[in-house]
C-alpha cells in the first residue's frame, strides 16, 4: 500500500463544466477527479440547529481545538462515524460543496495515513447541498446515497 502525499483542491476548468479538480499524488501515480467535490460533516443535532440559526458553521469543540472542521469523504464519513461517535443516538451529517470554500478546504493526512478534507473556513449554510438525520453512527453508511 503506498502512503499518499497530502492532495489539493484547486480552482479550474474542467470538461464536464465543474470547477473544481482534485488532484492526489499517490505512490508515482497522480489521479485527477474532475467534477462536483463533497465532503461530510458529521454534527451532533445541536450543532446542526446552532449551523442553520447562524447561518454558518465555525466548527465544533474539537474543530476550535484542531484549528480546522473535521469533514470525510463519501468513503470515510460511515468508519469516521463509528470511531468517533459510536454511542451517540443521532446524528446529522450535512453534505457540502467544496467549490464554495475555495482553498479554505485542504486534504490532509490523518494520524491513521489516510487523507481528510479539512476546512480553514467558517462554512456557510449555503454550502450544504443535503442533510441526512441518522439514528447513530450505524445508521450513516446506509443513510447517505452511494
Amino acid at each position: 500500500m503506498h502512503r499518499a502525499a497530502p492532495a489539493h483542491v484547486r480552482r479550474r476548468s474542467c470538461l464536464s463544466g465543474a470547477a473544481v479538480e482534485v488532484s492526489v499524488q499517490v505512490g508515482l501515480t497522480r489521479e485527477l477527479y474532475c467534477g462536483p467535490v463533497l465532503i461530510y460533516k458529521i454534527l451532533l443535532p445541536a450543532e446542526w440547529a446552532e449551523f442553520e440559526a447562524a447561518g454558518r458553521f465555525d466548527g465544533s469543540p474539537f474543530d476550535h481545538e484542531s484549528g480546522f472542521i473535521h469533514c470525510s469523504s463519501r468513503e470515510q464519513v460511515g468508519s469516521t462515524a463509528l470511531g468517533v461517535f459510536p454511542d451517540e443516538p443521532a446524528l446529522v451529517i450535512a453534505a457540502i460543496d467544496a467549490e464554495p470554500l475555495g482553498e479554505s478546504v485542504r486534504w490532509e493526512e490523518s494520524t491513521d495515513g489516510g487523507l481528510f478534507p479539512h476546512v480553514y473556513a467558517p462554512v456557510p449554510r449555503d454550502a450544504v447541498t443535503a442533510v441526512y438525520e441518522v439514528a447513530g453512527a450505524a445508521a450513516v453508511e446506509e443513510a447517505l446515497p452511494a
